[in-house]
């Protein structure tokens, strides 16, 4: 890959590859999807360092995928639209990717995605938030758990927030949380918020 013998526009890897060093190396890359163990905070690192550095084309889109039963399904998607230049339409980039990907037994599918996690800045405007929701319930309409992690908390009560969460019929659990690559030890934002 390292030599551009082959030009990728998508790619399903495990989270131990070297994705930065992918991503440098394959300019036509528009989708990553990484099957993570137990969490996005070493994609997280990944991601921020990536970020950080002279990139000659835009970071693509990532999902990390996570299976959290022994069904062959898997039940948690994370994405990061803080660290790409993709739009607000990013699940159904990820129904279309998922639907064409063969490579494992353990499959994405509408009806088994129960948890979301997205990655953001902050909240002081929520159209973006209100179309990254919208877009999830059309592809994925039962998801009934939602992280929102923000790098910068600072406002987190927002007027429109209620509006754009009660797009999502099935939500039943609400958390929030701080993520920050400079102290990895402030890993949480308490407490955490639940709908009734």
């Amino acid at each position: 890959m390292q030599n551009q013998h082959f030009r990728l526009f998508s790619l399903y890897c495990n989270d131990y590859l070297d994705i930065a060093g992918v991503m440098k190396n394959q300019p036509t890359l528009r989708f990553v999807g990484i099957y993570t163990r137990g969490g996005d905070e070493t994609l997280l690192t990944k991601l921020n360092v990536l970020s950080g550095s002279e990139m000659t084309t835009p970071i693509p889109q990532v999902v990390a995928l996570e299976r959290e039963s022994f069904l062959p399904f898997y039940t948690h998607i994370s994405i990061f639209p803080i660290f790409s230049l993709a739009q607000s339409v990013i699940f159904r980039s990820c129904s279309k990717s998922f639907q064409l990907d063969f490579s494992r037994n353990i499959r994405v599918c509408e009806g088994y995605v129960s948890q979301v996690s997205i990655y953001l800045d902050n909240l002081r405007d929520t159209t973006h938030l209100h179309e990254i929701v919208e877009d999830m319930v059309h592809s994925f309409p039962c998801v009934g758990w939602l992280d929102i992690a923000l790098r910068s908390p600072e406002h987190i009560y927002h007027t429109g927030l209620t509006t754009c969460l009660s797009m999502a019929p099935e939500l039943s659990e609400l958390h929030f949380f701080m993520w920050n690559m400079a102290d990895t030890h402030e890993s949480g934002l308490s407490p955490d918020a639940k709908l009734a």
